[in-house]
């Protein structure tokens, strides 16, 4: 039987955590296990507590999500672990599916699965990797909240990067592929979350602002250090669909819109005063009850 530990770190995500929670747990075995580190506290921690399988684990402070993935990994007892969002939804079947790919495919070490959005909202289609299409291919863990990793694997790459918030997936792609090489760290189109990319204005900029930052410039240091590498991740970045190819096909009236929130991005992105006022702007906005 192939048992797993599904990790996910959670911050103040409020119903859609008890949602997620109950979408997994039903579908757990009784070797499975799923572990939540609270990086604050879930007004659900409680009965998040005291549902069977469950672990609920409440950090100090918010260390953000790669630390509390690896958190979740000390505290994981089995040989596969799958990382999810925890505002998203795991659909009737997805451990099933998951047990059926690493079956089938013994020596996989790493799955990115797909996301198909929980409503449609214009801001979905600002996100053109969720779907890389219908059939399994050598990729990239580009993303973190549909992913799944043999623990031998991760622990010899000695886990997620606790210094980055963004991206996370791809350094430890780098990582991951040097050391066991790239034909089965694998896309696999059957793992499925349900799982919006924004549900308003304000988190859709917030995300896009988080993922463009680079402090640290872990990022350039990373494909510094990997350059051999760099011709299987250009292979992988022209299967990427592209964004404005995507949205060709949309109505024009969404084409207009998604146009309009590409160049607002790039402007907070570009411009950080402007960017402030904005988002001063949009959380007033939200304080009264209009949302975005």
């Amino acid at each position: 039987m192939v048992s797993i530990s599904v990790i996910a770190p959670t911050y103040r995500v409020g119903d859609d955590l008890w949602k997620f929670v109950l979408s997994v747990q039903r579908q757990l075995n009784e070797t499975d296990e799923l572990i939540i580190v609270d990086n604050d506290k879930s007004a659900y921690a409680q009965k998040i507590a005291a549902l069977e399988k469950v672990q609920y684990h409440q950090l100090a402070e918010n260390r953000g999500p790669c630390p509390a993935r690896n958190y979740g990994v000390r505290q994981s007892k089995n040989k596969w672990l799958l990382f999810l969002d925890d505002d998203g939804l795991a659909p009737d079947g997805m451990l099933e599916a998951l047990r059926n790919i690493i079956r089938n495919n013994p020596d996989f070490y790493a799955i990115r699965g797909k996301v198909i959005p929980k409503n449609d909202t214009i801001y979905n289609y600002l996100q053109s990797l969720y779907d890389m299409g219908d059939r399994p291919m050598p990729y990239f863990l580009n993303l973190e909240g549909i992913t799944a990793i043999r623990k031998t694997e991760l622990d010899a790459v000695d886990g997620w990067n606790n210094e980055l918030y963004g991206h996370e997936g791809i350094e430890l792609s780098y990582r991951l592929i040097d050391r066991f090489g790239p034909e089965n760290c694998q896309y696999h189109p059957d793992l499925v979350l349900r799982h919006d990319y924004s549900d308003s204005l304000l988190k859709y900029l917030n995300k896009d602002v988080r993922h463009d930052v680079d402090p640290n410039s872990v990022r350039k240091k990373t494909r510094e250090k990997y350059s051999h590498l760099e011709p299987v991740f250009n292979q992988y970045k022209k299967l990427t669909p592209d964004l404005q190819e995507t949205i060709k096909v949309l109505p024009e009236n969404k084409q207009k819109k998604i146009r309009l929130l590409l160049r607002l991005s790039d402007i907070c992105r570009r411009r950080p005063t402007i960017r402030r006022l904005l988002f001063t702007v949009f959380n007033g906005l939200k304080v009264i009850g209009i949302k975005l």
